[in-house]
Formats: structure tokens, C-alpha cells, sequence
């Protein structure tokens, strides 16, 4: 199934060449825009392998199923290096990139409320405590 390998204990698909995961439903996707080298035929056989595969999560609405570890793990090295500027929510083991996004987790699982209002010059204001920290190394 080259150039992809199965991360059983995760579940998941890693382009190698990439160093990323990729959920079933996007595999098309990903090998006619990135790997359009790669032969018809070769490519038809890894769709097919990988729709077949009960093992792999299927698309992003499946991830959010999945378990993040309590415990910070090594990193992958199937997988780019580990990315500094993730944000880890304080209350869980909830790690992201985007600030919207821990802002709404924080929101919707620990009913947090940004006392920042829209419209406001959030230059003027003075740093404030977030319920989550910067700087987390991520993959």
C-alpha cells in the first residue's frame, strides 16, 4: 500500500512522503492532488484497500471519536515533527491549533465566558487569564 502505512494503536492512515494522516474519505482526494504520479491503477488499488479497511478512521466527524491520551506519548516520527503552537486546554487533555477552537471548546464543555466583547479594541485591554495554555508541542 505504498506510499502508505497503517498506525494500528491509532487507527490511522500516514502518507509517508507527506507525514500525515489521512481519514478513508479523503484518500481520493489526496492521491489525485498530491501524488498524481502515481499510476491509475496504483492509486485505484490504495482507494480500494483502504475503503475495504474496518481498521481506519473514515472521515474527520469519526476523529472527533477519538481518544486523546491522558499522558503526553512520544512523538510520532511516521508524522512531521511536533508543531510548538498548539493550545492545551486546562481543564482536559484537549490540544488544537486555532484559537476559535479552543476558545469554543471552552466554551461548550467548560462553559467558559470570553469577557471579551465583539467590537471591542483588544489592544487596549490588558492580558487576561485563558482557561488554556500556548506553546504545547503537537502533531
Amino acid at each position: 500500500m505504498e506510499p502508505f502505512t497503517i498506525l494500528l494503536p491509532f487507527h490511522l492512515l500516514i502518507c509517508k512522503p507527506c507525514q500525515r494522516a489521512i481519514p478513508v474519505d479523503e484518500i481520493t482526494t489526496h492521491l489525485h492532488t498530491t501524488h498524481k504520479s502515481l499510476p491509475a491503477s496504483k492509486r485505484g488499488d490504495i482507494i480500494r484497500a483502504c475503503k475495504s479497511s474496518t481498521a481506519l478512521w473514515n472521515n474527520q466527524h469519526e476523529l472527533q471519536n477519538f481518544t486523546i491520551p491522558k499522558e503526553p506519548i512520544p512523538a510520532i516520527d511516521l508524522l512531521q515533527a511536533p508543531l510548538l503552537d498548539g493550545l492545551k486546554c486546562n481543564s482536559c487533555s484537549y490540544v488544537v491549533r486555532n484559537i476559535q477552537k479552543i476558545q469554543i471548546h471552552c466554551h461548550t464543555i467548560h462553559n467558559w465566558v470570553n469577557p471579551n466583547k465583539r467590537g471591542g479594541d483588544v489592544r487596549a485591554t490588558r492580558a487576561q487569564d485563558v482557561p488554556w495554555r500556548s506553546g504545547v508541542p503537537c502533531q
